[in-house]
């Protein structure tokens, strides 16, 4: 089995956990965490709701739902409250953990830590088996049990649930642990500002957890602005950054983000989006010696299951960047008619509430090839989209908008950058004339996180339609030009 390192004796009075001003120790981690699970376990079964931004809190609740043999559901608590409960609703949660939030409208019961270490009469927690992670390899019955379940964007309106398994999750953990991706630091500083909601937050946690490391993050407070992001970096001098290529550009706008005030930054582990060769270019500038890691997975295979080292010849021989080695992957690559297929261990079950199983196989809709051993992305083959590092179902903003009255009709798009990237997301709007843009992104704000609220909403008298009656949505892609 994988060790969570709280076990350890040896990392008592290490940091674990920091978060802005906050700092948790694996001693306090572990003792915390024991005590939730102890109480998590008397209470029977379900999944858990763990509901909060970035708090230490979160991830005590996490370790405690780990160690309770229950899947926890990391959500934030600034999405609208109605998204809170459709998740918390499609998931079966029996409680919410709320950390520093109020208790969302959704009918079941809600605590807090502080509450639950109060339970009287708590049971047993079991021990320190309950930190470890049952591996493919291992013949126990809690392999196949769900660790967690993340939200994504739902082509409906409706998010979907991955349901992420404990084999799943082991297999991922001995993977960014391995060799040939994350290995050869000793009990590692990792920076990973992502939210627990995004999963990328998964390969900070695990790995660094593992690792007998530190993950550090970035506070709602210090994101606010450049300069508190810059100031935690420095503060607590990561060695290895888990992050999205936008976070990057962030810190690269500072002219003092450089080898010389971050001596100790070694790694940048990418993933979530596309990794362009400027920003590369850009980066070894200022980190000559500075390890690049260009990494690929969907939220369904857990998190990531390949990566690949960008290296100066990488860079020379042009782009795409390649986003992994298949012969070093957590999971089976092929291709297939163009698009990627993922199988194997890392892959999910099937959604929630789905009646169609995976069979630990999933077309991902992204497009890509296979060349000299290296896997490379070169689009979608869907309505899916990558923007701010979050996979969007342009279907799920449609299926918001169309539910607001007065709408008639709608079509999402996204605006393209130059080398492709979505630069924005764009919806074309058919409606009453009583209806207007302030009115329609109030209602969207009620509706959706902020990150798939469109940046343009242009209302037209009718929407195109293409020969075969419906909305033609690669000519409104083109909008302005075809004007």
């Amino acid at each position: 089995m994988l060790k969570i390192e709280a076990l350890n004796p040896q990392y008592a009075a290490k940091a674990a956990y920091i978060c802005g001003e906050k700092r948790l120790t694996y001693a306090k981690l572990y003792e915390k965490a024991e005590r939730i699970a102890a109480v998590l376990k008397a209470q029977g079964g379900g999944a858990v709701a763990v509901l909060g931004n970035k708090e230490p809190e979160m991830i005590i609740s996490i370790l405690a739902c780990i160690m309770a043999r229950r899947a926890y559901v990391p959500l934030e608590d600034n999405l609208p409250q109605a998204r809170i409960a459709a998740a918390i609703r499609q998931a079966e949660c029996t409680l919410v953990l709320k950390n520093g939030s109020a208790c969302p409208d959704c009918g079941i019961p809600c605590s807090t830590l502080a509450e639950l270490e109060h339970t009287p009469d708590k049971a047993a927690c079991g021990g320190a088996q309950n930190a470890e992670i049952p591996t493919e390899q291992e013949n126990s019955g809690a392999q196949n049990e769900t660790a967690y379940i993340i939200f994504t964007s739902g082509s409906t309106g409706t998010p979907k649930g991955v349901p992420i398994s404990y084999a799943n999750l082991g297999n991922f953990t001995r993977w960014i642990c391995s060799d040939e991706v994350l290995s050869g630091f000793e009990h590692p500083v990792v920076l990973n500002p992502a939210s627990f909601g995004f999963d990328l937050s998964v390969a900070g946690i695990y790995y660094a957890l593992s690792a007998g490391g530190t993950i550090v993050t970035v506070s709602r407070e210090e994101q606010k602005s450049f300069d508190g992001i810059f100031a935690a970096l420095q503060k607590n001098s990561a060695e290895i950054a888990v992050l999205t290529p936008t976070f990057m550009k962030l810190c690269l706008l500072n002219a003092d983000f450089n080898e010389e005030n971050f001596p100790r930054l070694r790694c940048c582990w990418f993933c979530g989006e596309r990794l362009e060769k400027a920003l590369c270019e850009k980066l070894l500038r200022r980190f000559p010696s500075l390890k690049i890691i260009n990494a690929y997975g969907p939220t369904e295979a857990t998190c990531a299951v390949c990566s690949a080292m960008i290296t100066a010849e990488t860079l020379a021989a042009g782009e795409p960047l390649p986003v992994g080695d298949i012969s070093s992957a957590a999971c089976k690559i092929e291709i297939e008619n163009g698009e990627i297929i993922l199988s194997g261990t890392s892959v999910f079950g099937g959604y929630i509430g789905a009646a169609e199983r995976t069979g630990g196989r999933f077309a991902t809709g992204d497009l890509g090839e296979i060349r000299g051993g290296k896997l490379y992305c070169t689009g979608r083959a869907d309505g899916r989209i990558k923007y701010k590092g979050y996979r969007i179902e342009l279907g799920d903003i449609e299926a918001n908008i169309l539910a607001i009255g007065g709408v008639r009709a709608c079509c999402a798009v996204a605006k393209r950058s130059k080398n492709g990237d979505t630069a924005y997301i764009k919806v074309f709007v058919s409606a009453e004339p009583t209806l207007g843009e302030e009115t329609l992104r109030t209602a969207l704000k009620s509706a959706m996180p902020e990150y798939m609220i469109p940046k343009v909403i242009e209302f037209l008298p009718q929407l195109p339609v293409n020969e075969h009656g419906k909305t033609d949505r690669r000519l409104l892609e083109h909008y302005e030009e075809n004007l």
